[in-house]
């Protein structure tokens, strides 16, 4: 495989994943949902740490799995934002995983996300 094809693999999942402000979670911090695409993880969210409102997936984040709460990243993050995911998660379990799943598409899952 070409370094370019490798590179271009590797940016898919970024550009599949779609971000919720706090208008639209209730969470300050932006929230990253994508659909399972190549990866090989389970279902998670990613959620934007610094900067905190950033739109882009390449900021410093954490990454949160739907089934069991456990996070994935370096970067500090408080118990209280943490609290406020699983809360997230937990009101939004099945809309986030129709979408990894490509059961809806992206404006469905926007309709359907519930704010905490």
């Amino acid at each position: 495989m070409s370094k370019a094809s490798k590179l271009l693999e590797d940016m898919m999942p970024l550009e599949e994943m779609s971000s919720y402000p706090e208008e639209s979670t209730g969470i300050h911090n932006t929230i990253f949902i994508s659909p399972k695409g190549r990866a090989k993880h389970a279902a998670r969210i990613k959620v934007a740490i610094d900067p905190p409102t950033s739109f882009s997936p390449r900021t410093k984040s954490i990454s949160v799995q739907i089934d069991d709460y456990s996070v994935r990243g370096s970067v500090s993050y408080s118990s209280d934002l943490l609290s406020k995911v699983k809360q997230f998660i937990d009101l939004n379990k099945q809309v986030i995983m129709d979408y990894w799943e490509y059961k809806i598409t992206t404006p469905e899952l926007t309709s359907r996300l519930k704010s905490i």
